[in-house]
């Protein structure tokens, strides 16, 4: 297996990628930074349309980002789907807090007209079952189980 690429966007937010697979881990409330950095991993690997987007998002990680950051989301939002097939949120525990998520999401996702598939998960395997279905059967993502050790080595 292929070590994953780790670049620190902003204190407390990180990206990392294997192969088609692209994780975003938020123990800080989202910058606008890191919409841009999702983008421009996209647009690097060229308009595949497969790439599949996870967000990892800790407690630290929710509340509602600045302004800059909605605008980089929303637009990130419109201007991804040649480059992504589908996106997923995690946040441990469930709850309100994933409600909270899924209705900041469904905001951003009208706003924006986005139509990427998405959905917002308490725990990270009923994630990636989702998003194994969600996404075309070219992209290749790593199994579950190295998922789950980069989670948790940013996580650490």
């Amino acid at each position: 297996m292929r070590e994953p690429a780790i670049q620190t966007v902003a204190p407390g937010q990180r990206l990392a990628s294997i192969d088609d697979f692209v994780l975003v881990h938020l123990a800080t409330v989202a910058e606008a930074a890191v919409a841009r950095a999702i983008f421009d991993f996209g647009a690097a690997r060229g308009a595949s349309g497969s790439l599949a987007l996870l967000y990892f998002v800790e407690r630290g990680g929710l509340g509602v980002p600045s302004a800059d950051a909605r605008e980089g989301f929303i637009q990130l939002s419109r201007t991804s789907a040649p480059y992504y097939a589908a996106s997923t949120l995690v946040v441990p525990g469930g709850g309100l807090a994933v409600a909270a998520v899924h209705t900041f999401v469904g905001a951003v996702r009208t706003v924006s007209g986005g139509r990427l598939p998405l959905a917002v998960f308490g725990e990270l395997p009923m994630a990636l079952g989702w998003l194994r279905q969600s996404v075309p059967r070219a992209t290749r993502l790593p199994k579950d189980d190295v998922i789950e050790a980069l989670v948790a080595r940013l996580r650490a």
